[in-house]
């Protein structure tokens, strides 16, 4: 997505950039996050919480399955799906990633709760019918703060 949307803001359109500019990003990212990664603050007690409480996770991301490959070994956490950029027709702000990942948990998109940060990520995530909640830097709810709200 980042890519095409460079391209089209290109001066001379898609012809001005190299046919390779995703995969040159994508590259650039992996880089990064070899140096540079935080886990958000609550992320990992919360992970804990919900596998100690046997609720079903799902990771959906609008990166490639490659950069989700970089990233969950660190979260410590075993994600009962991942649902990945190429892994539907439309990304977010669309809500099939929501609702492949929905589908895969078995789980009607009433019945699950979206933690996102990014505006494409809650307009996907409404769409589908999920629960929301917004999320920040500064850090993540609890399980038991997720049950009051929800």
């Amino acid at each position: 997505p980042t890519a095409a949307h460079l391209l089209a803001r290109a001066p001379g359109g898609h012809a001005a950039l190299p046919g390779d500019t995703g995969d040159a990003l994508t590259r650039a990212f992996a880089g990064e996050l070899a140096h540079s990664f935080d886990v958000m603050p609550g992320a990992t007690p919360l992970l804990r919480e919900l596998a100690a409480a046997r609720i079903p996770t799902a990771l959906v991301t609008a990166s490639p399955r490659s950069i989700a490959a970089l990233v969950l070994p660190r979260l410590g956490h075993r994600f009962d799906e991942v649902v990945a950029a190429e892994d539907t027709r439309r990304g977010k702000p669309h809500p099939d990633p929501y609702l492949e990942a929905a589908r895969r948990l078995g789980a009607r998109p009433s019945r699950c709760v979206v933690l996102e940060d990014s505006p494409a990520g809650v307009t996907a995530a409404t769409a589908a019918g999920c629960h929301v909640l917004v999320v920040t830097r500064t850090g993540l709810p609890t399980l038991r703060e997720i049950r009051s709200i929800t």
